[in-house]
């Protein structure tokens, strides 16, 4: 038999972690915070620590922290969020004094980088 061909003797159904899978991928998809988000009051607002970081859904939808901060008011993707944010090895945060607390570390690194390289100015 010739590489690539199936018969009948060989064909089996899909194995349960396949079925499992959402029956769409949205592979290629892009979601940013839009203004119904930003207007709903069931909206959330998440943070990253880099600006113009990407996460992806389970489903292959892409979600852009654009400027580091993504709101949205939907309960699937505010639970999937959930799950990853505020724990200590995690980019995504919701805590707005978290933001601050990095933005003052960001701040102290440049101050420290900018003295041993002795173009601090006061």
């Amino acid at each position: 038999m010739a590489t690539g061909m199936v018969n009948s003797q060989h064909t089996q159904t899909a194995p349960a972690s396949i079925a499992a899978l959402p029956p769409v991928l949205r592979s290629g998809e892009q979601l940013h915070s839009d203004l119904t988000a930003l207007k709903s009051p069931d909206s959330k607002t998440y943070y990253h620590r880099v600006p113009g970081a990407k996460t992806h859904m389970p489903d292959g939808l892409e979600i852009q922290f654009l400027g580091g901060v993504f709101v949205t008011a939907n309960p699937e993707i505010k639970a999937m969020l959930d799950k990853i944010a505020d724990s200590p090895t995690s980019q995504v945060y919701t805590k707005t004094e978290v933001k601050l607390q990095l933005e003052a570390a960001d701040k102290m690194i440049s101050d420290d980088a900018a003295k041993s390289a002795g173009t601090l100015s006061n």
